[in-house]
């Protein structure tokens, strides 16, 4: 018996890679087309916060939850004063001085729900970067890249 796609198990890794190849192949479009230069600047800057957002923000993120696995796998215990801490300790870590400190970013971790199934936030960042070649592949007319994403 065929099962229908509707009722499909897919991996997140399935599901991101096939949004983000359609998101960028609309903005690579959008560009293409858009004559009005403040719009041009708008989804260039939209394009480029992806990056930030999706590849640098969630490989943080997937070192964060990494950073926790750990400390409870060595005996120690998840308490909201060491989250708060290692997570300030990492996002001084990755932007460093190119923005101004805020003690509250500490906290940011609480509020993130893919923290709470296990490895869930590193398959943004991979899931982006594999949409991103894929996407070229087919603007680039590559011999059997459509196809083969269609199949995928």
């Amino acid at each position: 018996m065929q099962h229908s796609p509707t009722y499909g198990d897919h991996s997140i890794c399935t599901a991101e890679v096939a949004s983000t190849v359609n998101e960028n192949l609309l903005v690579k479009y959008l560009l293409s087309k858009e004559e009005n230069m403040e719009m041009r600047k708008y989804l260039i800057n939209y394009h480029i916060e992806e990056f930030r957002t999706t590849v640098f923000r969630q490989t943080m993120f997937a070192e964060f939850e990494n950073l926790a696995h750990e400390l409870v796998e060595a005996g120690g215990s998840l308490t909201a004063e060491t989250l708060n801490k290692e997570y300030d300790k990492l996002n001084t870590m990755y932007y460093g001085s190119a923005i101004e400190h805020d003690d509250l970013i500490q906290y940011e971790w609480s509020r993130i729900p893919h923290f709470y199934r296990a490895y869930y936030v590193y398959q943004y960042a991979t899931s982006f970067a594999v949409s991103c070649a894929i996407a070229k592949r087919i603007l680039a007319k590559e011999e059997g890249a459509l196809e083969q994403y269609k199949k995928f």
